[in-house]
């Protein structure tokens, strides 16, 4: 009689527990799972949903001791295992890429600006690879250069179209991007490529009209983002509202997350940086035709961790000032809770704006930002989850 009772008590604790979890609403729509999200974060038992970020150090190119060593500026960064950090520069009449420890002490610098072997002139890209190789990527070439993480050169490999890097998926596989131009429209892509850079598989594309042709410009209304993990890959197109689609490595739609939102009126602040004038004829004849849509889009930037969690930058101011809420969401694409990080810069036409660039390593969050003076900082977090 007791084990009955026992038994009993059991299973209506259980049922309590069960009716308090908060029921998931997650379908199948055409083969494909959709996890649709609400404007509140899911309860989801056992699941970390506050992060707080502790201020570790950061490398400002406002500091004097910074300028001696010749970086004065930051277009992107990676960071390897060890947790050195590499920058490099857009434009440089010294070396592109400056490596500091996992402390933010300087160790080198290297990649000479020019055009011979192992020189490039522009600075766009730089991401480490498994190997204890680096790739740098001049935007402007159809080719990067392979270096080892002390800064040798090894080889130039040659692309044969233009293609652009945005995350290394594993052994020979690559998260790439590129655009293809036609008089009246531009076509924005993500794909999958291998070794061979020839063979790309398409994951999603986006359509934009050609400002210099259009009659009008639509600011803040084109948002195209792609991002990666160990073995899967997001692309979101704001057109198509707040949805992300999930991909395994071979290029597979597996889940789509979507998620409530609330509509978001243009802040004045952002127009107002479209109200003064350019000097260059060409940004200032687009800047005259610029429109605002009605409310922004529902998203502007994501990235991921280590542990498969994606944290989507949203157009919410935060409590802090200078800082917008990101939605967090779990490796199973649940919204599980919010964060604010600063690392934007105020929209304007033609302005190159701070790369939208925060990557997670070994527990620590690195965030790219500018600061009111203008200068570029990359601040490093330790990240503690409660």
């Amino acid at each position: 009689m007791k084990k009955f009772i026992a038994l009993a008590f059991f299973f209506i604790l259980l049922a309590c527990g069960l009716a308090s979890q908060e029921k998931i609403d997650r379908r199948v729509e055409n083969g494909i799972e959709v996890v649709n999200n609400h404007l509140e974060p899911y309860k989801v038992k056992g699941e970390p949903s506050t992060l707080v970020l502790e201020r570790l150090f950061s490398v400002d190119t406002e500091q004097d001791s910074i300028l001696k060593i010749g970086l004065t500026d930051i277009e992107n960064f990676d960071v390897d295992p060890d947790g050195n950090l590499y920058l490099i520069r857009w434009r440089s009449d010294q070396n592109y890429i400056y490596k500091f420890d996992k402390a933010g002490r300087f160790i080198s610098s290297f990649l000479r600006g020019g055009q011979g072997p192992g020189e490039i002139e522009w600075g766009g890209t730089v991401l480490v690879m498994d190997k204890n190789e680096l790739i740098a990527k001049d935007p402007s070439k159809q080719k990067f250069l392979l270096y080892d993480l002390e800064g040798k050169y090894l080889k130039e490999v040659v692309l044969g179209r233009y293609l652009e890097f945005e995350a290394i998926l594993g052994e020979a596989k690559y998260l790439v991007s590129w655009q293809q131009q036609e008089p009246e429209y531009f076509q924005n892509y993500f794909g999958i490529s291998g070794s061979d850079f020839k063979d790309v598989k398409e994951l999603g594309s986006m359509r934009w009209p050609n400002p210099r042709v259009s009659p009008q410009v639509k600011a803040m209304t084109y948002v195209f983002v792609a991002t990666a993990t160990r073995d899967r890959i997001f692309v979101g197109d704001a057109l198509k509202g707040y949805e992300i689609c999930v991909y395994d490595l071979n290029g597979t739609l597996i889940r789509k997350i979507r998620k409530g939102f609330k509509a978001l009126k243009v802040p004045n602040d952002i127009k107002r940086n479209y109200e003064k004038p350019l000097s260059n004829p060409y940004a200032e004849a687009i800047r005259k035709k610029t429109v605002f849509p009605d409310h922004m889009p529902p998203f502007r930037y994501f990235f991921t961790d280590d542990e498969g969690r994606l944290y989507v930058m949203t157009w919410e101011k935060s409590k802090v000032q200078g800082e917008y809420v990101y939605d967090i969401y779990n490796s199973q694409g649940l919204f599980v809770g919010r964060t604010s990080l600063r690392n934007y810069n105020n929209e304007g036409p033609f302005s190159r704006e701070v790369e939208m660039s925060v990557k997670v390593r070994n527990g620590r969050l690195y965030e790219l930002t500018a600061q009111e003076s203008g200068y570029r900082e990359l601040v490093v977090y330790k990240m503690v989850w409660k």
